[in-house]
């Protein structure tokens, strides 16, 4: 019976340990998701928002390279987001692949 009182206070330890763990994680996430956020705001205010402004010109010409700048600046700030996801993808990948193989 004391065997059983230790292993099951063995394992209380653990899984505390792993949940403290897991919560760094988690906030370590939330607070790369609110950097990511932040980035793409600043993105937007940066590169979309200026050539919007300047949509005052009645000229096809003007309106045709703004349109090219504002799809160049789209694709700059989504291809950011799709390197970041992807490394965040591989890395959680690698991360699990290291637990798994450690136990």
């Amino acid at each position: 019976m004391i065997l059983w009182k230790q292993k099951v206070q063995e394992r209380t330890a653990q899984l505390t340990d792993a949940n403290a763990a897991l919560r760094v994680l988690l906030r370590q996430r939330d607070e790369d998701r609110n950097q990511l956020e932040e980035k793409i705001l600043a993105n937007i205010k940066t590169l979309i928002f200026p050539g919007s402004r300047n949509k005052k010109s009645d000229s096809r010409q003007m309106q045709s390279i703004l349109s090219r700048l504002l799809e160049s600046n789209l694709l700059t700030i989504t291809s950011e987001i799709f390197v970041e996801t992807i490394v965040e993808i591989c890395w959680s990948h690698s991360k699990r692949a290291e637990s798994c193989g450690s136990h």
